[in-house]
């Protein structure tokens, strides 16, 4: 029932194993290279989460690769390239936040700023990056957030016969590849 997934599930994991190794090398290395243990470099705690993330895309990859070869179905395809799109805009997401958040903190400290404002400023970046990267990871999956659009304060009885009712505050709706009527 499930031998069509074994052949994609060996390349996962092994992509996975192989990525794994390869980022504990580069850390070792970069360690080493600078001298410094993990604890003390911002750039490596602020890819530290992310990068097993990027190992977990790598093998996705491989695992759509073989799977797409061996005669997988159009729509577990798309499926499946939609979840590696939101995983890389995902990984990106989380390293752009880190690394800009390290970035404030090392320059709050250079300006001798006090720790409730470096906090505050590189929470403040942190947040910002990640309801960026959430808008376009969900534009990524066909999801669509319209603006939001107020509704006046007018009763029922006051609309003209002819105007469309109010509309929701907030409306999400997914992207469907056949033409749509504009929204009432």
């Amino acid at each position: 029932m499930l031998t069509h997934l074994f052949w994609p599930g060996v390349a996962f994991v092994a992509t996975c194993v192989a990525a794994f190794g390869f980022r504990v090398a580069l850390f070792a290395g970069f360690r080493r290279w600078t001298g410094t243990p993990e604890s003390d470099s911002g750039f490596l705690r602020a890819i530290r989460v992310p990068s097993l993330l990027w190992c977990v895309v790598l093998g996705l990859v491989a695992a759509i690769q073989v799977a797409d070869d061996l005669t997988m179905s159009r729509r577990l395809a798309e499926r499946l390239g939609m979840v590696l799109q939101a995983a890389v805009v995902l990984s990106v997401t989380i390293t752009l936040a880190g690394v800009l958040a390290s970035v404030v903190a090392a320059a709050s400290e250079r300006k001798s700023m006090g720790g409730g404002v470096t906090g505050l400023a590189g929470t403040s970046v942190r947040l910002s990056v990640l309801v960026l990267g959430l808008l376009v990871m969900l534009s990524s999956l066909g999801i669509e957030i319209t603006r939001c659009r107020t509704t006046p304060a007018i009763s029922r009885d006051d609309w003209r016969d002819n105007a469309p009712p109010p509309a929701s505050p907030l409306r999400c709706r997914r992207r469907s590849s056949a033409p749509s009527s504009p929204p009432r």
